[in-house]
């Protein structure tokens, strides 16, 4: 069922009359979390049609959704309303932190969200699930909630925010990962699975700066330890050298540490994409942990649900499933690519061989015409 609440109003309408095929729930890892669908007027859905405008809050599956979208169409006789609403998560952009801690200072995720989430006045809640190291953040504040949970995401990048309505979940990666035991198999749970590779934000060496020392002045900077490169080895071996962009941060004062940030922040492999269509129509589980099994292109893999569109009103339209492009698909998948190589290459040795084989006994039996010799035993 669809609900729908004004803005500014306490009533709750059920919403009737809508199109089943244009309803989808969209949802990608730390980004997308939005809900979509076309509405029509008819007299016994006037009110919950009406209703729909913008800022007006609509609920689905226990969640609920700002409507930031709205377009309005009268067409052969009948007026309709097509409409897209974000999560109302999303609305902690409207929750403004103008302060600024100045300086580099050490902080937990709790320290974070409280400084933006402390005594907000639109009911959000926050809760944090696995273990997190505490990070150093330099000017934190003068923004919004948003910027925030943005600044979480950067500083500690194993974070997934998953929202329960006005609830912020703070997720470790291996927190929000489950495992339920289902599996996909092409052909039999769909069939179409999309595997796009794309080597083109390979970094694999960066030069990097730390802090500067109190003494430094405009002619000399000092710091607490000289800039330097940091280079992934084993991923140069692998794909040759790739050069990025400089990295400067004033939270480091250690070179250990600074390398080790440096390596985290590299992209020393190929993404990996896999998308595929669903035969089920239920409602994907986000972070679920499958198997997948692609036997055409002897491709077995586990994989984390990290996006999705769901149709719940049609089943005829399959579900739009994202899987995860983690270290262990992407050997998996170069693994795969490795070994399908070498089999074609060894097929095409044994080929050739025997192609050689038959044409050096094409030879010696034209010799023979010549010389008389008998070559092999006829079978007649």
């Amino acid at each position: 069922m669809i609900l729908v609440r004004g803005l500014h109003s306490t009533n709750v309408e059920p919403l009737t009359t809508f199109n089943p095929n244009s309803v989808q729930l969209t949802w990608a890892k730390n980004n997308t979390y939005q809900f979509s669908f076309t509405a029509y007027a008819t007299p016994r859905n006037l009110i919950a049609f009406e209703m729909l405008e913008a800022e007006s809050s609509v609920f689905f599956d226990k969640e609920e959704y700002i409507i930031k979208q709205l377009s309005v169409e009268a067409q052969g006789g009948y007026i309709s309303k097509q409409v897209t609403a974000t999560h109302v998560y999303n609305e902690v952009n409207r929750i403004r932190q103008r302060k600024i801690i100045n300086g580099t200072k050490t902080y937990t995720i709790n320290d974070v969200l409280g400084y933006y989430f402390q005594s907000n006045d639109l009911g959000f809640t926050w809760k944090v699930h696995g273990n997190f190291d505490k990070q150093q953040i330099t000017d934190l504040g003068n923004g919004n909630a948003k910027d925030g949970l943005s600044k979480i995401i950067d500083t500690w990048p194993n974070t997934v925010i998953f929202p329960k309505q006005r609830e912020i979940n703070v997720y470790e990666i291996n927190s929000f990962q489950r495992n339920l035991g289902h599996r996909i198999d092409y052909l039999h749970d769909t069939n179409d699975v999309q595997l796009n590779s794309d080597s083109t934000t390979i970094v694999n060496q960066v030069r990097v700066t730390g802090k500067q020392k109190d003494n430094s002045d405009k002619d000399k900077l000092i710091y607490y330890f000289d800039p330097f490169v940091v280079t992934n080895k084993d991923s140069v071996e692998k794909w040759g050298l790739h050069p990025g962009d400089d990295i400067s941060d004033e939270r480091f004062t250690d070179k250990k540490a600074m390398r080790k940030y440096a390596l985290s922040q590299m992209t020393s492999e190929p993404s990996l994409s896999i998308t595929i269509n669903s035969r089920k129509n239920s409602k994907p589980t986000p972070g679920e942990i499958m198997r997948l099994e692609v036997r055409p292109m002897n491709l077995v893999t586990k994989v984390e649900v990290v996006g999705y569109t769901w149709y719940p009103f049609d089943p005829s339209q399959l579900n739009s499933i994202t899987l995860n492009n983690n270290a262990r698909t992407i050997l998996d998948y170069q693994k795969r690519n490795a070994n399908s190589l070498h089999k074609i290459i060894n097929a095409q040795k044994t080929k050739y061989k025997k192609i050689d084989s038959a044409f050096d006994l094409a030879n010696q039996a034209y010799d023979s015409r010549i010389y008389g010799e008998v070559v092999g035993e006829s079978e007649y």
